[in-house]
């Protein structure tokens, strides 16, 4: 039986909708939108903080969401006037707790989402996080003086912004956060959730019972004095559209029917580079990664720079948590050799090489 509604979880929720509100620019825009279990999802504009409250409180403080962004439809200000042109002031990253096998692994890769943050935005950064009930959210703010759109570099590319939030999503948390999240994030649906609420969908798996372990609460706070240069960025973030635009125009020219046909089949996967992929390694990693994996994936399975990093870092990580952990920057070191093997069009090492330079995983792979 769910029975919360108190002036104490009132006064927690305002307190909440307070935090969230900090981490927008002054002068905060009205109106924005919200949404709540009583919406069903569904965003509802508003024009105050009370406002907001008053929808709150009739969904009994369960799914309070509030927009990042103020909707296009409600602003008059130029910059925000069509649905993804915007100033980027907030980032979003989503950590789901389902894709790992325990709360640990979780707050191991949050701790290394923050490494990621502190190595590319500096150390005295330090962004907000906050514990949704089902993993965690971060909030990373941004300093932004214009829209991507209006830039030179990024005018050339369909919108550059709503890209952005994808983009800074994935990157910063090297593929880990969640990718129903960051593949379909826009200004338009990054909702927020309002600590001290409910995530109703952990009351429902509790026996429906709402307390401390369904609530959204503060696990960190950053009330917007220091904001992250989203410059700092743009040279990883204008290879990533180079990448995906090179991709979609190979598309279009059908290069990828060539590796859909019989004669071409074997050329899509070679199999022991397939498992060496599900086997750790106490040694060789950085070599397997610049010798084997990067010009392996990207030359021979065409996959995306994305999808290649992803699946390298993955490897890299179950290495890591053997006998030997890593004696070098994984994430620099996997963007170098991606980088290399999509400009050079470099391909793997030969399985008569490996058996030559290295002869015990030579013996691995074919055992």
């Amino acid at each position: 039986m769910i029975t919360h509604n108190s002036k104490e979880l009132e006064n927690s929720v305002a307190a909440g909708l307070d935090f969230i509100l900090s981490h927008f620019k002054e002068p905060i825009i009205w109106p924005r939108t919200i949404s709540s279990k009583a919406t069903e999802g569904r965003q509802v504009p508003v024009y105050s903080k009370q406002e907001a409250l008053s929808w709150y409180k009739a969904a009994n403080f369960f799914d309070c969401r509030i927009s990042a962004y103020p909707h296009h439809s409600c602003s008059t200000d130029p910059n925000i006037n069509r649905r993804n042109r915007h100033t980027i002031d907030l980032i979003m990253i989503d950590l789901d707790q389902s894709p790992f096998k325990s709360r640990q692994a979780l707050d191991r890769t949050l701790s290394k989402l923050l490494r990621n943050i502190k190595e590319s935005f500096g150390n005295e950064f330090e962004p907000s996080i906050i514990y949704s009930g089902n993993g965690y959210h971060i909030y990373i703010l941004m300093e932004a003086r214009y829209v991507l759109e209006d830039r030179p570099e990024f005018s050339k590319f369909e919108e550059p912004s709503k890209q952005f939030l994808r983009f800074a999503e994935w990157y910063l948390s090297d593929g880990k956060a969640d990718s129903n999240h960051y593949r379909n994030v826009s200004f338009g649906n990054c909702m927020l959730r309002i600590p001290g609420s409910y995530n109703f969908k952990c009351v429902s798996k509790n026996n429906n019972v709402a307390d401390s372990s369904t609530q959204v609460r503060i696990i960190k706070q950053c009330y917007g004095k220091t904001r992250a240069p989203i410059y700092l960025l743009f040279g990883s973030f204008l290879a990533y559209l180079v990448d995906r635009s090179l991709e979609e125009e190979a598309g279009k020219r059908g290069r990828q029917k060539q590796f859909s046909n019989n004669n071409n089949r074997s050329l899509r996967t070679i199999p022991w580079i397939e498992k060496l992929l599900k086997i750790p390694l106490e040694d060789y990693r950085k070599n397997a990664v610049g010798l084997i994996f990067a010009p392996y994936l990207i030359t021979i399975r065409k996959l995306s720079y994305e999808e290649s990093f992803t699946i390298i870092k993955g490897w890299l990580d179950k290495c890591d948590t053997g006998k030997r952990r890593l004696d070098f920057n994984p994430n620099y070191h996997i963007r170098y050799n991606l980088r290399y093997a999509k400009s050079k069009g470099s391909r793997p090492l030969r399985l008569e090489t490996l058996k030559e330079k290295n002869r015990e995983l030579y013996d691995i792979v074919v055992r």
